[in-house]
């Protein structure tokens, strides 16, 4: 296989108020035409800064040393060095000769454009067609990515659209131009487990028809074995190891890609074993050694003689779809329908189903976000569907609610610990600025963040480390 990007020696460091901090550390990785490079490495590790630095993304507190090299491009008929070329050469390589699919397709796609004007917008720009011939294209890549009923889909907002609807949506602006390179940062993580794999799967047959070169980030092993041909392991902003898919996975050299298998699930081995209470921090190298601490974890026997904490009764969600030139709905989706459940105090209740099938309007309904909900959702005592303000008040603070998206769900303006103090501000305002802050710090050490990340803006914290 031919060479399409090589990567040299990249350094790339960030401006703080603590001075530079260097990110990534003499990365050196090749990626050849027809095959998926999987880039793979826990949250932190530098993937995500890696395929931004390709990209010319890193923006203006970011410096970077290195050498990137893009083979067969349009714009040399030498390797094009991408670390030193100027800003109007980036922008006619990026979405024409290398595209990225974003993490989260919620907060890449522009909320106030249809999804057929975002595509056609890329093919508009680097196509140089005609509107009409770009939205023709942009219906033409719906059918590829194997969106149903595609060219209705052009009048969609995203907002309308499924998890992965979204996301097929931001494979088919990704691949509008057909470029060579393919970057897909964390594609599937926010997915439900039948729509990765469907994802997968089409992000496979995608790159064998249109011969492109893939980079797959992931923190994920087991979706690194479904896709990559080779695998680069990141740790520490360091490439770590490199091999074809059975070198690493039957042959690892390292002892943080031992790990990582190590730690890839296998259906029941977690039978009967105590939980991890304590995980590897990217700073301390020394813990990779395999020291473990676990906590054992007592069950509690749920009382069922007492009233339920949640009653749930004959729920319906209807959502309406198409209006008249009156304004009258002419077209409705029912979401939820004759929905009934309980739930006892102590007691864990799965609601498991495919993307779209109605889990997240439940819990909507729940919170008392939808207004189109009717039918009985009691907590306690309390209406939640028709809750005085006194009870409105109780509820929020005793009801917690943990979003599928975190990236949209967190205040792109505050800091992460502004984040989580806020609940305090509003529900506990006689603690002191100094009592939420300690409270804050430990709260993000329970659930494996070091305390002085408190100071960090969401936009540039991981997104996997959002949804903790």
């Amino acid at each position: 296989m031919s060479q399409l990007l090589q990567i040299n020696d990249l350094n790339v460091a960030f401006k703080t108020m603590q001075g530079q901090k260097k990110v990534l550390h003499d990365v050196s990785i090749d990626v050849s035409k027809n095959e998926i490079l999987a880039v793979v490495g826990e949250s932190g590790s530098g993937k995500s800064v890696m395929s931004k630095a390709i990209m010319g993304l890193l923006g203006s507190k970011a410096s970077k040393q290195g050498q990137i090299f893009l083979h067969d491009s349009k714009l040399s008929d030498k390797p094009l060095e991408m670390v030193s070329m100027c800003r109007k050469q980036a922008q006619q390589i990026r979405g024409d000769e290398i595209s990225m699919i974003f993490q989260d397709p919620m907060t890449s796609l522009n909320p106030l454009m249809t999804v057929g004007m975002q595509i056609a917008e890329a093919v508009q720009i680097h196509q140089k067609k005609s509107k009409a011939e770009a939205i023709e294209e942009a219906g033409r890549m719906l059918d590829l990515v194997r969106v149903p009923s595609g060219r209705q889909v052009l009048n969609v907002y995203p907002h309308q659209l499924s998890g992965g609807m979204r996301q097929r949506v931001m494979i088919a602006m990704a691949l509008a131009c057909k470029p060579k390179l393919l970057i897909a940062d964390e594609p599937t993580t926010a997915l439900d487990v039948t729509i990765q794999a469907q994802i997968l799967g089409l992000i496979r047959e995608l790159q064998t028809e249109l011969g492109m070169g893939v980079i797959f980030i992931t923190h994920d092993m087991g979706v690194v074995h479904e896709v990559a041909d080779r695998v680069a392991v990141m740790y520490h902003g360091d490439i770590v190891e490199t091999g074809t898919l059975n070198q690493v996975f039957l042959e690892p050299k390292h002892a943080y890609t031992k790990a990582l298998l190590k730690a890839a699930p296998k259906l029941g081995s977690m039978r009967g074993k105590a939980v991890p209470h304590s995980f590897p921090v990217l700073s301390m190298e020394e813990e990779l050694k395999g020291n473990t601490t676990s906590v054992e974890i007592p069950g509690k026997p749920v009382d069922y003689s007492e009233a339920p904490l949640l009653t749930v009764d004959r729920l319906h969600v209807v959502f309406p779809r198409k209006h008249n030139f009156f304004g009258k709905v002419t077209h409705q989706v029912h979401a939820v329908n004759d929905v009934s459940f309980k739930l006892w105090k102590g007691e864990t209740l799965g609601v498991v189903g495919e993307s779209g099938s109605g889990k997240s309007t439940i819990g909507n309904a729940i919170l008392g976000l939808l207004e189109e909900a009717t039918g009985d959702i009691r907590y306690k005592d309390i209406d939640l569907l028709n809750p005085t303000s006194a009870e409105r008040k109780l509820v929020k603070k005793d009801v917690s609610f943990i979003f599928q998206d975190p990236l949209a769900s967190l205040n792109p303006q505050m800091t992460i610990g502004e984040c989580v103090e806020e609940p305090f501000i509003i529900h506990e305002p006689q603690m002191s600025k100094h009592e939420r802050e300690q409270k804050a710090k430990e709260l993000l050490q329970k659930v494996g963040i070091k305390p002085d990340f408190t100071a960090i803006i969401r936009t540039n914290f991981p997104a996997v480390c959002c949804s903790v």
